[in-house]
């Protein structure tokens, strides 16, 4: 799957949108509302600010397994 983000086109693999689709569903969203969110907290992380991830969210060691 390729997503848009600030005019650059990022490939993503499915297994990861599996993944992600999976998480958001028992997260209670729908996959593009866990998408949007991830890119809200890219954009705010990016912004040099000090927040952090938000509940729910699985850390980069457990998501690869």
């Amino acid at each position: 799957m390729k997503l848009k983000y600030k005019g650059k086109e990022i490939e993503v693999p499915n297994d990861f949108m599996l993944k992600c689709g999976a998480h958001a569903e028992q997260r209670g969203m729908t996959l593009e509302e866990y998408i949007a969110e991830a890119f809200t907290i890219l954009e705010h992380n990016n912004s040099n600010s000090c927040g952090g991830t938000p509940e729910g969210w699985i850390p980069e060691e457990e998501f690869k397994r």
